[in-house]
């Protein structure tokens, strides 16, 4: 082991707890998207009540189990637009929600701003 002096400290994390940080991160960063999302779409409908939830597990069925629990009146989802082999490969899970939901699902594609274009 090296000294690192007064300044430098020596951390050793387990398995489990650097995986702990790493989900936590994830998390932290979902959650920040999640609310851009939902500012980016209160602009467009003022007005609107936009509710999220950062659930874990095979998306379909945790977006239609929060549509449940939370007597949503619409679900609104973001698209990544996949098609060809990547849609086959992934499936479409707005297809999937839109099938299944007993509410109107808006479909929501999240608007890229171009820097060069920006400025």
């Amino acid at each position: 082991m090296h000294d690192y002096g007064h300044d430098h400290g020596v951390v050793s994390l387990s398995g489990m707890a650097a995986t702990d940080l790493v989900i936590a991160s994830e998390e932290e960063e979902e959650t920040r998207y999640l609310e851009r999302q939902a500012a980016d779409l209160h602009r467009l409908v003022p007005g609107l009540t936009i509710q999220t939830e950062l659930r874990v597990g095979e998306p379909a069925p945790e977006l239609l189990a929060a549509e449940q629990a939370h007597d949503a009146q619409v679900v609104v989802l973001t698209t990544h637009g996949h098609t060809g082999v990547l849609r086959w490969l992934h499936g479409s899970v707005a297809d999937r929600v839109a099938h299944v939901a007993r509410v109107p699902v808006l479909l929501y594609r999240p608007v890229q701003v171009d820097a060069s274009r920006a400025a």
